[in-house]
């Protein structure tokens, strides 16, 4: 069973691959992001991501992936207040 950041890291590798401004989209949704709710505006900001950008998000998406299950126990037990 692997953790979701080898599965990151896999996506990651391949941003260097992207060629088209869609593509983009693809590696997110690929990285598990749900981009079908984004505007219009909001996909264009995502096109615009340069690699380095690309990968500091999926990243940071990844770290957060990873401690979720602690994340949400503090929601259950603190009653969602962030500390």
């Amino acid at each position: 069973m692997t953790d979701g950041h080898d599965d990151q890291a896999a996506v990651i590798d391949d941003i260097d691959d992207i060629d088209d401004v869609d593509d983009v989209l693809e590696v997110l949704e690929a990285a598990g992001i749900v981009v079908d709710g984004f505007t219009e505006e909001q996909r264009q900001v995502f096109r615009s991501l340069s690699a380095e950008e690309l990968a500091l998000l999926l990243e940071i998406k990844g770290r957060l992936d990873a401690v979720e299950p602690e994340v949400q126990a503090h929601g259950v037990v603190a009653g969602g207040a962030l500390f």
